[in-house]
């Protein structure tokens, strides 16, 4: 039900938010920039300037996969929708509306939304300056 009320409460502002995908393109992930986004609200590029948090949304059109990197942040989801696959450290669990995933600092992991959208709420704490890094 957590998810739903998200869902319903972010659906009529999603045209608004600053979605955008800044990773160069990859040999392995052809057309990732066009199946995936996030809408950073709070940090160091988003409407809301921080250097020490980042808040906003991410989203996975279905089947997408988002592959195996890290970054120095400390990474917290709430998944809003969908049903997903979320990797951390080579495992894998799935999840759906009103879990959280919580990605350490330099941790790899990885996601795959399946038979529908992921839309997930994030927050990145600690070093949230520095680049991710496939691997």
């Amino acid at each position: 039900a957590a998810g739903a009320a998200w869902e319903a409460a972010l659906r009529p502002l999603a045209a608004q938010l600053p979605w955008r995908y800044s990773y160069a393109a990859r040999r392995d992930a052809p057309g990732l920039e066009d199946r995936m986004a996030w809408a950073e609200l709070v940090g160091p590029a988003a409407p809301i300037h921080s250097e020490r948090v980042g808040f906003g949304l991410t989203f996975l059109t279905r089947e997408t996969f988002y592959p195996p990197h890290r970054h120095p942040a400390v990474e917290l989801y709430a998944v809003v929708s969908g049903t997903s696959q979320w990797t951390l450290e080579g495992r894998t669990r799935l999840c759906q509306a009103g879990d959280f995933v919580l990605h350490p600092a330099d941790a790899v992991h990885a996601m795959r939304s399946l038979g529908t959208p992921l839309l997930a709420i994030y927050s990145w704490t600690g070093d949230i300056v520095s680049p991710t890094a496939y691997v």
